[in-house]
């Protein structure tokens, strides 16, 4: 029996608020996954290139970006959809349609409902799990079939 190696989850959470950084730290670091933390969008840019965010969680205004434009240039470079997790403590009508472009798996407001963004980012890496398994599969039985048909 093939014994598959299974990838830990890489959370990348970007805010610059130095206590929030570390209260989602705490929160997230029970959930089974790595968590690399940035407290600006170019440092969340620079941790991006060293490996690969399989899910982001960004406050909506950073000093230098913004958290929209941080989701937007993660997903551009790595060419596909990265989940994002939005967070604001200060929204209105216009932020919210604007992030509702983007695709989020959540737009949380502050204060944060801890729980709940546990069971957000536990669902989400668990459905990509999921499919990049079912991905697999699938590559496999068409490289099968292939063979099979030589």
């Amino acid at each position: 029996m093939r014994e598959t190696c299974r990838e830990i989850a890489n959370v990348l959470v970007v805010d610059d608020e130095p206590h929030l950084r570390e209260l989602l730290l705490d929160a997230l670091s029970d959930t089974g996954v790595e968590i690399q933390v940035a407290a600006s969008a170019e440092e969340a840019f620079s941790l991006a290139a060293t490996r690969r965010p399989d899910l982001l969680v960004t406050d909506l205004y950073l000093p230098d970006r913004s958290g929209l434009e941080v989701i937007d240039r993660l997903r551009e470079q790595y060419r596909e959809e990265i989940p994002a997790v939005l967070i604001t403590g200060f929204g209105d009508a216009a932020v919210f349609s604007e992030a509702s472009r983007r695709r989020l798996v959540e737009l949380m407001t502050k204060p944060l409902d801890l729980p709940r963004l546990k069971r957000a980012v536990r669902t989400e890496l668990d459905r990509r799990s999921r499919s990049r398994r079912l991905a697999e599969r699938q590559r496999r039985l068409r490289l099968l079939a292939r063979k099979s048909n030589i």
